[in-house]
């Protein structure tokens, strides 16, 4: 067993297992129109958020803005700029209806 002081690390660096989701994703095809096709995929969301003090009294402090981000649940690599991921647009829907729509 490890001392209370060391499992807090190791508490810190474990890994975060998202929920897998299906994704629609676009591929560019050169020449062509390019395809849509359903991606098993892990999402990603960072909200973005303002502070502005003065001293110790707070004059803003707000959310600002989103990005969601998604990658294949097959890769373990991350990164819009690498090809791993891409920027999405949530499509936001009822919980029963995107749940009743995945197969048993």
């Amino acid at each position: 067993a490890k001392p209370a002081s060391e499992l807090a690390e190791y508490i810190l660096m474990e890994r975060i297992r998202p929920p897998v989701t299906p994704s629609v994703v676009h591929r560019p095809v050169v020449g062509q129109r390019g395809e849509a096709f359903v991606r098993e995929s892990v999402a990603e969301l960072g909200i973005f958020g303002v502070l502005v003090a003065d001293g110790a009294r707070t004059v803003s402090n707000e959310a600002v803005g989103h990005l969601l981000r998604s990658k294949a649940h097959s890769t373990n690599q991350g990164g819009v700029f690498v090809g791993n991921a891409v920027v999405d647009a949530p499509l936001l829907v009822p919980s029963d209806a995107y749940w009743s729509s995945l197969p048993p």
